[in-house]
């Protein structure tokens, strides 16, 4: 089997793309495939400076060397990968990023509702300062993420991104 130069793995090009999987067998490297591409745009974002946050922070730990490194072979991977795809005729997914938005923003809202100073009672006593100075905050907070839920609940594009009136 002739081997890839940029990393030094065999290169699959050559081979009959005919029946070379089952179903069950395509499925499986569809999906291994998919979260590989996913967690090498993660790692590029985690390569990126981050925006300023107030509860999480992130050390740049990584220098410009090693992120370069990583990068190189991140791109190696995604060459692989998208030989691999076209190999075994792998389809891609398509995710709305109105849907993906909304189904995170339904599960902060909870979450979010659930952290108010009343129903902070099931993990112990709740002061009153508590409540008087938690509670509006949260309550702001409940209400800025059902303005951004408001927002993509005007759906005027389908998933394969055509305009509905």
């Amino acid at each position: 089997m002739p081997r890839s130069k940029e990393i030094g793995v065999a290169s699959l090009s050559g081979r009959d793309a005919g029946a070379m999987l089952n179903r069950a067998q395509q499925r499986v490297l569809t999906v291994t495939m998919q979260r590989l591409e996913r967690v090498l745009a993660e790692q590029e974002q985690l390569l990126q400076p981050e925006l300023p946050l107030v509860l999480n922070e992130r050390i740049a730990d990584v220098d410009e060397s090693e992120a370069a490194d990583l990068r190189a072979l991140a791109d190696a991977a995604r060459r692989e990968l998208s030989e691999i795809a076209t190999l075994c005729g792998l389809d891609s997914r398509r995710q709305s990023t109105r849907r993906l938005l909304q189904a995170t923003l339904s599960t902060l809202w909870a979450d979010l509702e659930d952290t108010r100073p009343g129903k902070l009672r099931g993990y112990g006593e709740v002061t009153p300062e508590a409540i008087s100075n938690l509670g509006p905050p949260i309550d702001r907070l409940i209400a800025l993420v059902d303005a951004m839920q408001v927002v993509l609940a005007q759906d005027t594009v389908d998933e394969d991104g055509e305009s509905r009136s």
